[in-house]
């Protein structure tokens, strides 16, 4: 109790014509007021009565993530370790102390003005299986102890301005669905322990400054549905392996400098919805295996070196609304068969 009333002192309204957290009071003894597990945010286990889940979220409040409130996270909330579910905080920066607590299993600071580095102490959240810090300030590197968490599902660092390089460390977490590192500042090339996380289904990096060729252990993702690289500097030839991700619906490299000739089995399992390969430095010709994407809506290969008969390589795309193959050297005549309705075509660029 005294934590979270010291963290409410430390809280303050733009607008004083409301009070804060009206419940989160201390009344006489014996009042029912006095059980924090009675107060608005705040869940308790029934049978142990200790804190379990904080969430100020949409409560009305005026400050930050989904909230006004302004104010920082007191290095107090160390002590509720039984805490399970962490959910739409403050700003300033994280005490490293918010590393005590080690039953979380949900971590939720997203969309909030947090500042500062990503303790290494989080490391420790052993049992953790969802950790959102997107849309904040964080300008510190991804710690390496991120690697620790192997319990972690997904993990969503987007929408900040992290440096660094993506850890090696990070391959550790072999139960990681989904990971969001978009929209950062990361730099270097990406680890080849990447290929251990086999679970991983949606794979987004875009608008980074990562450099350097893909992994060829990219072809062990096999769970692969999404795979987002756009906008880094990306260079060198596409891993053969790649056509390995037979699950794969999503694949977006655009404007990156990727050299050499597109896979030629890209397209095998017939399940790619969008492909966007525009703006780098491929060559050769576009792979016959295209013909088999009859699941596609956009493709977009456009401001390539791309050679060939385009009239060849294409079959029949009844959902497609958006095609772009300007900028290149190819040749032939656009067939009428390339969608079977053709009011589906929203935009055609040759």
């Amino acid at each position: 109790m005294e934590a979270l009333l010291k963290w409410k002192a430390s809280l303050h309204q733009n607008n004083n014509s409301q009070l804060l957290l009206p419940s989160w009071r201390k009344l006489a003894n014996g009042s029912s007021n006095n059980n924090p597990c009675k107060w608005e945010g705040i869940t308790c286990n029934d049978a142990a009565g200790v804190v379990t889940i904080i969430n100020l979220g949409s409560m009305d409040l005026q400050g930050l993530g989904n909230n006004q409130i302004i104010g920082s996270i007191p290095m107090e909330i160390g002590n509720l370790t039984k805490l399970q579910v962490l959910m739409n905080m403050l700003s300033g920066s994280i005490p490293p102390e918010l590393g005590r607590l080690d039953s979380l299993v949900q971590l939720d600071l997203s969309t909030n003005y947090l500042t500062g580095s990503i303790p290494a102490s989080l490391g420790n959240l052993g049992k953790l299986n969802y950790m959102y810090l997107y849309t904040n300030k964080f300008s510190s590197s991804i710690p390496m102890e991120i690697g620790n968490l192997t319990n972690l599902y997904d993990l969503q660092l987007s929408d900040n301005s992290l440096t660094g390089s993506i850890p090696r460390e990070i391959g550790n977490l072999r139960y990681l669905g989904r990971l969001y590192l978009n929209e950062n500042s990361l730099r270097g090339s990406l680890p080849a322990s990447i290929g251990n996380m086999r679970s991983l289904s949606i794979l987004i990096l875009s608008s980074n400054s990562l450099s350097g060729s893909l992994p060829t252990s990219f072809g062990n993702l096999t769970n692969l549905v999404g795979i987002f690289l756009l906008d880094n500097q990306l260079s060198g030839q596409l891993p053969q392996e790649i056509s390995n991700l037979t699950k794969l619906q999503h694949l977006q490299l655009g404007n990156n400098s990727f050299t050499g000739s597109l896979p030629q089995h890209i397209c095998n399992s017939g399940s790619l919805i969008t492909f966007s390969a525009d703006a780098n430095h491929f060559i050769g010709p576009i792979p016959r295996s295209m013909r088999n994407c009859t699941s596609l809506t956009r493709l977009r290969l456009d401001n390539n070196h791309l050679t060939g008969n385009i009239s060849e390589v294409f079959g029949v795309y009844p959902n497609l609304t958006y095609i772009d193959l300007s900028s290149n050297q190819l040749s032939g005549e656009v067939s009428v068969n390339w969608a079977r309705f053709q009011e589906n075509w929203g935009n055609l660029a040759l």
